[in-house]
């Protein structure tokens, strides 16, 4: 797989990170070193997009002070960031540079939420996702924090009560639109969420189809407050190996694993660096096949982006990730080939989701400079602000309750 620069000069990204071998001097395709066939003939590469974020928690409102981050260049630079409504036109400006585009969350979507979503069982965060035009999410830990019945709720939609709290307080919950997957976890024999989908890209010849597989750390039964009574959590990688080997078998040019685990770069890495290839994801990294082209991680709340070819140069997998709660998203973009049925060429970048506005002090707080500064989306900004009022609403009852 050879990795390129894309020029994503429209969302004003910092930073690109590229990864992996080279090709020949010639200018023709390098044989693949993914899960790919060597044969076949080149066909006119269809480009990609991705955006992809993890550990969400909920995180639907932005953050009202400035966060800091260390930048690419080692400084470090405060933004004010989050929201669902902001991350609605993020996905909206790469959709209008792409239409080819999937959006992937790689875990806890949903728990440890902050009270506008909390206090609604995270209907309010199903809801902003619905019309973010999230794609896929990967479950993670906190998926099961309250129960495996009320995470099947968020899927499939409903009001039936399977906690303490009452469901459907403000609307009639209708469910996600994006899929859940689980390829590690299996409620008796069948697996509690579908392990992997497809989707295709371009037309005719150059048609490609992109194998999407998603799943939890092993060790979710000890990371949730949740009952998982009833189910049974394999081994990421053999889970990951057995479906992008069936997800080849059936076709795909590229396989990409969103995965709830992650690496832990140093302290000073950059938000777009990769200083160190080690943590819990690296065993996982080490066990997989040829055939995984992109691996969208979290759960360890980090950002990074690596090339695992700097360990394995015949299998170049891009590993990426981004800070928790809306922070930050990544933009990838894949150059894929139906003919030679195989990845050519993927980069990426994490983006600082950062917005205009003022402070706790009421101080106006300046963008980073040379990065995107996105605006809310008009239709998920008012729809988080009527969970907003009704969580303060809720939060004023009980505290008068208290007082009696």
């Amino acid at each position: 797989m050879k990795f390129i620069r894309p020029i994503l000069a429209a969302l004003g990204a910092a930073l690109l990170v590229s990864c992996g071998g080279g090709g020949g001097s010639s200018g023709a395709p390098t044989p693949p070193t993914g899960g790919g066939s060597s044969g076949g003939t080149a066909t006119n590469p269809v480009t990609i997009r991705i955006v992809a974020f993890n550990d969400f928690h909920g995180a639907i409102a932005p953050f009202g002070a400035p966060l800091q981050f260390r930048l690419e260049d080692g400084s470090t630079g405060s933004a004010l960031v989050g929201g669902a409504a902001w991350l609605a036109d993020a996905v909206d400006r790469v959709k209008a540079q792409n239409p080819n585009t999937l959006v992937i969350s790689a875990g806890d979507l949903v728990g440890a939420s902050p009270a506008i979503s909390a206090r609604f069982l995270d209907e309010p965060t199903i809801g902003a996702m619905n019309r973010i035009g999230l794609d896929f999410n990967a479950v993670g830990n906190h998926e099961f924090d309250e129960g495996v019945a009320e995470l099947k709720r968020l899927q499939t939609g409903g009001c039936a009560a399977h906690t303490g709290q009452q469901p459907c307080a403000l609307e009639n919950f209708a469910g996600a639109q994006f899929r859940f997957l689980a390829a590690n976890v299996r409620q008796g024999s069948a697996s509690l969420f579908p392990a992997s989908a497809t989707r295709q890209f371009g037309s005719g010849a150059d048609r490609v189809t992109i194998g999407i597989v998603g799943l939890t750390l092993e060790g979710t039964p000890a990371a949730t407050s949740g009952s998982v009574a009833g189910l049974t959590f394999e081994d990421e990688a053999e889970a990951i190996n057995r479906e992008a080997a069936a997800l080849r078998s059936a076709g795909a040019d590229a396989v990409i694993v969103a995965v709830h685990e992650g690496l832990i770069p140093s302290a000073s890495n950059t938000i777009g660096g990769c200083d160190a290839l080690s943590g819990p994801l690296r065993t996982i990294l080490d066990r997989l096949d040829s055939g995984v082209d992109l691996i969208v991680s979290g759960h360890t709340h980090r950002a990074y982006i690596c090339d695992y070819g700097t360990i394995d140069a015949a299998r170049p997998m891009l590993v990426t990730s981004v800070q928790s709660s809306g922070r930050m998203f990544t933009d990838i973009e894949l150059r894929v080939n139906a003919g030679l049925s195989r990845t050519q060429s993927a980069a990426a970048t994490n983006v600082i989701l950062q917005r205009e506005g003022t402070g706790p002090g009421g101080q106006q707080v300046p963008p980073l400079p040379g990065r995107p500064v996105f605006v809310a989306d008009p239709d998920v900004a008012a729809y988080v602000e009527t969970y907003r009022q009704a969580a303060q609403t809720m939060i004023a009852a009980a505290d008068e309750a208290e007082l009696q």
